[in-house]
């Protein structure tokens, strides 16, 4: 099970798969932070270069769900990589972000949700990247902004 908020001193929360059972509850990312899965090979930045985060395990995404409210609360230049995301019922956002700046939501499954990523009021560089979206009641990806700060997206699926 993962906590429903994050320790805003934790850079990485890295998920195994588990049993195969459902990790249900939200959670909500603090800044700066990397929900990651065993089932993605992951890179990170060091002081002498670049490495590969050890755990890799190719396999079953790990399964992420909610029974109210969004899998997967952005926070400020995150990143939520390698899982399948399916709520109980299709009132229930899969990843959402407002008023934040910088996001990467990559090689994810998201089915049978209400909005599979629902961002709002963001800015900076949102990476939206080999992503897997299917059945959803509203839209696969909605990126509403009133303003016109300056937000770049990246998208290939």
């Amino acid at each position: 099970t993962l906590p429903a908020a994050t320790d805003p001193d934790t850079d990485i929360v890295f998920v195994r798969r588990g049993d195969g059972t459902t990790a249900g509850g939200g959670i909500t990312l603090s800044d700066n932070q990397r929900l990651l899965s065993e089932s993605v090979e992951h890179e990170f930045e060091a002081v002498r270069g670049r490495y590969i985060l050890p755990g890799y395990n190719p396999g079953p995404l790990p399964i992420l769900s909610s029974m109210s409210s969004p899998i997967v609360t952005l926070g400020n230049n995150t990143e939520v990589t390698g899982f399948f995301m399916e709520a109980p019922n299709t009132t229930v956002d899969a990843i959402v972000g407002t008023g934040i700046d910088n996001a990467s939501i990559l090689s994810n499954e998201i089915t049978r949700t209400n909005n599979a990523i629902l961002l709002s009021e963001v800015t900076g560089r949102i990476n939206v990247v080999d992503n897997l979206i299917t059945e959803n009641a509203q839209n696969g990806i909605s990126l509403v902004n009133s303003v016109s700060d300056n937000v770049t997206l990246t998208g290939i699926n």
